[in-house]
């Protein structure tokens, strides 16, 4: 396939999608984001609808606050 041609879905994996609930306490989205080494995660409504991310530097200022 033409590099130019391609587009995001043929990019993407989406068989792991690793995400938190809206309710999730602060340090337990540290410890995941740690546990899977990631610097942003997607957090979902009880419905599994995105309703923003939590990234690293989130959690260092709520940490250092």
């Amino acid at each position: 396939m033409d590099q130019e041609d391609l587009q995001v879905k043929e990019m993407m994996n989406d068989s792991d999608i690793k995400c938190l609930r809206v309710d999730t306490h602060w340090k337990e989205v540290a410890n995941f984001m740690n546990k899977y080494n990631m610097i942003t995660v997607p957090i979902v409504s009880k419905e599994n609808e995105l309703l923003g991310m939590v990234s690293v530097d989130d959690i260092l200022d709520r940490l250092l606050s």
